[in-house]
């Protein structure tokens, strides 16, 4: 419509300069650009849960690793316990039940949260907290340099994580932003729709229902 409304001639002189051929290309311009904002934004979002999606991954098997740790060490026994249940809460592992044992072989249970919702992402974060907690409780810790296990490593990890979840936040508010913008631009008052539905009316009253100018932006859909 842009390119058909510059082409008439006479040219085309709407009484509403907002939908006149140098206004109506500036407002797609700026359709555009919101389109790209939008894939600016998807891009930027997707990019980020990947990698919170992979540290989440990292930070499991980190768990794992620091439970295995602990309980291979005879003098750190009385903190077995606290070090299991953190870590089996990371990994997302439910409780054995009391009352009934699961058979021998039979596959591990794992709770809901595993990182599939924006929930289980934070409750991966928070267990993961409580773990380096009771980690640091453990008098005499210790891990070899280089594995991730030390307490500090661990920290550190902590804090990576949840700088992730956080900008991974940051990205979906960016995004559903710029959606919202988007949509302004084509479905808000004043905007793309609106304004071709005006110049339709426009082109008919200056050259008539029936001229080709008309006949050449009818047809086109909203």
């Amino acid at each position: 419509m842009q390119t058909r409304i510059a082409s008439f001639a006479p040219p085309f002189a709407p009484v509403d300069a907002n939908i006149g051929a140098s206004a109506f290309e500036s407002y797609c311009n700026g359709c555009e650009q919101a389109n790209t904002a939008v894939s600016d934004a998807e891009a930027d979002y997707t990019t980020v849960t990947g990698s919170r999606s992979a540290a989440a991954a990292a930070l499991q098997a980190l768990a794992g690793r620091v439970q295995d740790h602990v309980e291979g060490v005879a003098a750190w026994k009385k903190y077995h316990k606290s070090i299991v249940d953190a870590s089996r809460a990371v990994r997302g592992v439910s409780t054995p039940s009391k009352k009934a044992a699961a058979p021998a072989g039979a596959p591990v249970k794992r709770a809901r949260q595993g990182g599939k919702s924006q929930q289980g992402y934070a409750d991966i974060a928070k267990h993961f907290s409580k773990l380096v907690k009771a980690v640091g409780k453990i008098a005499g810790y210790s891990a070899p340099a280089g594995t991730g296990m030390t307490l500090t490593d661990l920290s550190a990890s902590e804090v990576a994580y949840i700088a992730l979840n956080s900008d991974v936040q940051d990205a979906e508010s960016a995004l559903e932003t710029a959606q919202r913008d988007r949509s302004n631009y084509y479905d808000g008052e004043g905007g793309l729709k609106e304004k071709m539905k005006a110049i339709k009316k426009a082109v008919s009253g200056q050259y008539g229902r029936g001229s080709d100018e008309a006949k050449s932006v009818g047809g086109i859909a909203l």
